[in-house]
């Protein structure tokens, strides 16, 4: 049964319930808003062209920690894409003061690093991935997908019971 439009509006338009699942289905529709974050410009660029040809918004870059946690304030995006390693803040401080900041944004963590205690670290920091860097053209597209979803996303070369004190019941996505 189809309701006419200007019923629905005026029975609608002024919900709160209806501009949120316009919102919602807005959001699965679009690709999400990425935030770049990495001290080496070459990475970022190449980074960005990866995501912008799978139909990423990559609304920013930032070349160190701090600068990310201003970009991201300023942009609000979706996800934020953070190397480990970067000056001023590092990729998992950076991560916990934007998530602070921004509640409703997902942070991963893109690293040469595969020790545990980082892995961990991102994790207690609110990181909902971890993709390794030689694994990025690979991996990057998944994570930010199911991160995107809700999801945790795990390069495959990292065990996932380093991070299950902080699944719950999620699992994780990529191993």
């Amino acid at each position: 049964m189809r309701v006419p439009l200007g019923i629905w509006s005026k029975h609608f338009s002024s919900s709160h319930f209806a501009r949120s699942q316009l919102d919602h289905r807005r959001r699965n529709f679009m690709k999400s808003r990425v935030l770049l974050a990495d001290d080496y410009r070459v990475v970022r660029e190449g980074l960005r062209v990866l995501l912008e040809q799978s139909g990423f918004n990559v609304v920013g870059e930032a070349a160190d920690g701090r600068e990310a946690v201003e970009r991201a304030a300023q942009l609000e995006p979706d996800i934020v894409v953070l190397d480990l390693s970067m000056p001023a803040l590092n990729g998992i401080e950076a991560a916990r003061e934007i998530l602070r900041l921004l509640p409703h944004t997902r942070a991963i963590i893109l690293t040469v690093h595969r020790d545990e205690q980082y892995v961990q670290q991102a994790f207690q920091a609110g990181a909902r991935g971890y993709v390794l860097k030689t694994r990025a053209t690979t991996d990057l597209i998944s994570a930010i997908n199911n991160v995107s979803e809700g999801k945790i996303y795990l390069s495959p070369d990292i065990p996932q019971n380093v991070i299950q004190p902080y699944l719950g019941a999620e699992g994780a996505a990529g191993n």
